[in-house]
């Protein structure tokens, strides 16, 4: 892992679920998304991982194994 992406997982673990408090989540459901920002709380609800080109072309399905 370089250093952003251990920063990035040393962070998610020290805040546990997610708050979406904050201004982007308060003006989204100011928007009419309330029910989307509520799904997005959901942690490891699927056990596959889409992975994308950057043109967004589908690449490759992949089940997560639980350890």
């Amino acid at each position: 892992l370089n250093d952003s992406s251990k920063i990035a997982y040393n962070l998610w673990n020290s805040i546990g679920k997610p708050d979406f408090s904050g201004e982007h989540a308060k003006k989204l459901i100011e928007l009419g998304f309330d029910k989307d920002v509520e799904f997005c709380q959901n942690i490891d609800i699927f056990d596959t991982v889409v992975k994308l080109f950057k043109d967004n072309d589908l690449v490759s399905l992949r089940k997560i194994e639980n350890s």
